[in-house]
């Protein structure tokens, strides 16, 4: 019973850590939006983002294949708490992301 409890606090603070570093993330897009053209915060969002990448994955594979292995007869709780835990920075991230594409970023709209 305990394992489910530590699980749950693992992934409550993942997806705490989640969704600070996307909302972080969306907002330096939108500071390089005002300080720089199109072309620059394009080149200055790429060159960072391979910084925030792993900053991203790490913590999130740590959490995920840590929990798999210290209560391996819990899976399926793992997976549920997993999804439960990024879906909300990941929702409020693809919400914005419109926003983001109006400044510049990612694939243009015809």
């Amino acid at each position: 019973m305990s394992a489910f409890f530590i699980i749950a606090a693992i992934f409550i603070a993942l997806g705490v850590y989640l969704f600070a570093l996307c909302r972080w993330w969306y907002g330096h897009l939108i500071a390089l939006a005002d300080r720089y053209d199109i072309a620059e915060r394009r080149r200055r969002a790429a060159q960072r983002y391979l910084l925030v990448l792993p900053i991203l994955v790490a913590p999130t594979l740590c959490a995920v294949l840590g929990c798999v292995r210290l209560f391996p007869k819990v899976g399926v709780f793992t997976v549920i708490a997993f999804v439960c835990s990024i879906a909300p920075a990941m929702i409020w991230f693809f919400r914005g992301v419109s926003r983001l594409q109006d400044l510049g970023y990612g694939k243009q709209r015809r």
